[in-house]
């Protein structure tokens, strides 16, 4: 994504040199764990999509907070369950011990190298102060590490999401919004110069309404909230869906020249649309051992194809039940063909 940058940027709190924490941390955790300008199109109308789950989590106890898949294979999970964070696998089997750490409103993991340690960076809101954070977990660190960011802003940070960047100059695309000014998307980046990692923030998108949920993926935008559903390339005029019901989450798909957006809306409906406007109600059928979904939560998409057979990528989907959740997964191309056919 391409940001109009600023003067000023606003560092971390602390320097972190991230090899020399990991033996400090290693015994910690043995120890312990609607846009301005005119609009481009709206929707008419919606078509009704049924497509299978095709793998699932086993159940987990309690709703998330939200959670971030990393962008490459093995496929990792990071989610916010009861004050913590856990590192799982597709099966929601545990790949690291957990972290002490409230967290919201998650962005797409990235891998990185960062002093020649490999790295798994997951942003994220810290609930201890509402600020940008990144969970970084690798070799030698046995839970999640906890690195909060100081991006300069003078109000809390309400949601957030992020993507890896695709022009090589920076770790992390990032959008979020504040409770002093909830109709505004300030885009930023997160960088790493020579092992120290730095916030830098870039141009601002203004909404008529508040926003609720959004997603970034290369130079598309999509943001949910008051007025429905935003999707546009950034700099050029939205195409503005009118949802039945408030967005609460958003995950995004986009080439040069399409993009493709699900979203989970108030009272646990999931839906999807593309920038042309088409717009479909998703239904997910059970397969022979997985569970209906009955209300959905969370969300995220994903171009990994080694999860559950899926070589075109997977939607993953939070499946509250009551008293347990769940993450499903499934078949993404086939849910952007049916939506893109006649």
């Amino acid at each position: 994504m391409r940001f109009v940058k600023m003067a000023e940027r606003a560092s971390l709190k602390r320097t972190y040199s991230l090899v020399n924490r990991v033996a400090a941390f290693s015994t910690f955790f043995i120890l312990a764990s609607c846009g301005s300008g005119s609009e481009k199109s709206e929707v008419s109308s919606t078509k009704n999509i049924n497509v299978p789950i095709v793998w699932q989590t086993s159940d987990l106890p309690e709703s998330l907070s939200g959670f971030s898949i990393s962008d490459e294979a093995p496929v990792q999970i990071l989610i916010g369950i009861g004050g913590e964070v856990r590192l799982i696998d597709v099966d929601g089997a545990p790949v690291a011990q957990n972290g002490p750490y409230g967290a919201a409103a998650f962005g797409s993991g990235v891998e990185a190298t960062i002093e020649d340690a490999q790295l798994r960076m997951f942003p994220a809101i810290s609930a201890s102060n509402d600020e940008l954070t990144l969970y970084t977990y690798g070799a030698g660190l046995v839970a999640p590490i906890e690195l909060e960011l100081n991006p300069g802003l003078e109000d809390k940070i309400k949601g957030l999401c992020a993507a890896p960047a695709n022009d090589g100059s920076a770790l992390l695309q990032t959008a979020h919004w504040t409770a002093l000014d909830p109709a505004t998307l300030v885009l930023g980046e997160i960088r790493n110069e020579d092992g120290a990692i730095s916030y830098q923030r870039g141009a601002t998108i203004p909404y008529e309404k508040y926003i609720t949920s959004c997603d970034i993926d290369g130079e598309y935008v999509a943001t949910g909230g008051g007025f429905g559903l935003a999707i546009q390339k950034v700099g050029e005029e939205p195409t503005m869906i009118n949802a039945p019901g408030v967005p609460t989450h958003v995950a995004l798909q986009a080439d040069e020249e399409s993009a493709f957006a699900i979203m989970t809306l108030s009272g646990g409906k999931v839906m999807a649309s593309n920038l042309d406007g088409q717009m479909a109600s998703i239904n997910f059928a059970p397969g022979l051992s997985s569970h209906p979904l009955e209300e959905a939560g969370a969300l995220a998409v994903s171009s990994v194809g080694t999860v559950g057979g899926l070589p075109n990528g997977f939607v993953a989907i939070e499946n509250q039940k009551g008293d347990s959740t769940q993450i499903i997964y499934s078949d993404l191309g086939l849910i952007k063909e049916a939506l893109s056919s006649d």
